[in-house]
């Protein structure tokens, strides 16, 4: 949740203070909420790390972000 939730709200509590545009407000926190890139996966197994957990961490959020993108974008929507 800390990749689909709390670090986007930083990014959309960093750029309320700051004020740039409404659309590089919304650009920003909707890129923070994507989900993990499939390459965690891969430098996992390059450093021999926990490569099913890395695996379980790229579906988990591609799946959640598949429920949240939308209600961040409804969101941006209602309070830019």
């Amino acid at each position: 949740m800390i990749r689909l939730l709390i670090i986007p709200g930083i990014v959309l509590f960093a750029c309320l203070l700051v004020h740039p545009d409404p659309v590089i407000t919304g650009l920003s926190v909707l890129l923070a909420a994507m989900p993990a890139g499939s390459t965690t996966a891969v430098l996992a197994e390059q450093y021999h790390a926990d490569t099913e957990f890395a695996a379980n961490v790229v579906v988990m959020t591609t799946l959640l972000s598949i429920a949240l993108l939308p209600v961040w974008v409804m969101f941006l929507n209602a309070i830019l």
